[in-house]
């Protein structure tokens, strides 16, 4: 099949723009990192939107996986800190996000995960390590 003319490329759209990127070369491929940010909101109650998108290229090229995670990056109400941190500098990018789960009255448990990107073999790792910084289950009623 053919086209007449050439699809444009894909476009990120006026909702997202490009904030920071950085690739890291190794000998199995090239290991890239694009932060993406929603503008500023205009409402108090629209918070700001970060996204970390990572993708892996063999060296000729070849996409062999990626994986995107987003979030808030505002602080946490409960944890009391940000609740999404990319980190593009090092060996490798990672990010840290807080992701809330069910509590008791004293308000929901909140997990810390911890994702640092490497490349294992020809495909992208993405080991996860999750802990909890907030745990409410003590404040339930027996």
């Amino acid at each position: 099949m053919t086209w007449a003319e050439p699809l444009a490329c894909p476009q990120l759209g006026p909702e997202w723009r490009v904030a920071q990127s950085k690739s890291w070369k190794k000998k199995n491929g090239t290991v890239t990192a694009v932060l993406l940010q929603t503008p500023e909101a205009k409402e108090p109650h629209e918070p700001t939107r970060q996204a970390l998108r990572v993708m892996l290229r063999a060296p000729d090229g070849q996409l062999l996986g990626w994986d995107e995670r987003s979030g808030d990056p505002g602080v946490d109400e409960f944890a009391m800190k940000p609740a999404f941190i990319p980190t593009l500098d090092g060996a490798g990018p990672a990010v840290t996000y807080l992701t809330h789960g069910p509590g008791c009255t004293g308000g929901p448990n909140v997990y810390e995960t911890r994702v640092k990107y490497g490349i294992d073999g020809d495909t992208l790792s993405t080991p996860e390590r999750t802990r909890i910084l907030v745990d409410n289950t003590h404040h339930c009623d027996r």
